[in-house]
């Protein structure tokens, strides 16, 4: 299965297949043949999912520039691991906390390269927790690192960096090294309301789960 996002070096070189692009209003759209791309209809029943389509031309006309999404530099990921490790079972607090506080200053949407996945939807309830998350309860070097890692990765003037699967992938390679979900979650997120979609998201098997089902395939314009 290919994955639906390219890296920076391909984007940077014109590289075809790509396949998830972000407005300006920081909407994310998949592409499909033909130059069609498809956002989930915000307003529709999650069990009732409609489609939103516009071709390339009128996505560039009346919701550009464009953003393309791109997979996270190896070097981001490796920063993030090593400072969410240091954290402990503070992990899942300051990762929350810091995506609240990106969220804040930029009203991004996280979840925008890879729109309406579970991990999408996870990850913005896990920013939503994070408002909640009182600074005794995190680790302030990583949440400082981990705030700088993924305001560069929705910021970018022409690339969105993907956040929810990337993040997952790295919270699962964290959770195999600290032993499992409990040793990077507090209690209050060992017993929130929606526990088991962290922890989820959060584990190795969540991560291979997701990669099994597959993102969309390429198939952008050529």
């Amino acid at each position: 299965m290919e994955t639906a996002t390219v890296t920076a070096t391909e984007a940077a070189a014109g590289v075809a297949r790509v396949v998830h692009v972000v407005d300006r209003h920081g909407v994310g759209w998949i592409g499909s043949s033909l130059g069609h791309y498809l956002t989930p209809d915000p307003y529709a029943r999650h069990q009732n999912r409609s489609l939103t389509t516009s071709h390339i031309d009128d996505l560039t006309h009346h919701r550009g520039p464009l953003r393309t999404v791109v997979t996270a530099p190896p070097e981001d990921l490796e920063t993030l691991r090593l400072a969410l490790l240091a954290a402990g079972q503070r992990a899942m607090a300051t990762l929350a906390f810091a995506l609240h506080q990106v969220t804040v200053r930029t009203g991004a949407d996280l979840g925008a390269g890879w729109p309406d996945s579970h991990a999408s939807r996870t990850l913005r309830q896990l920013a939503r927790l994070g408002q909640a998350v009182h600074e005794l309860r995190i680790h302030p070097q990583a949440a400082a690192t981990t705030d700088r890692v993924i305001y560069s990765w929705v910021t970018g003037d022409t690339h969105f960096v993907e956040v929810a699967h990337h993040l997952s992938l790295a919270l699962s390679r964290i959770a195999d090294e600290q032993g499992g979900w409990t040793r990077m979650a507090d209690m209050s997120f060992q017993t929130c309301g929606i526990a088991p979609e962290l922890q989820r998201y959060a584990t190795t098997q969540h991560a291979r789960s997701e990669k099994r089902e597959g993102q969309p395939r390429a198939g952008g314009p050529q």
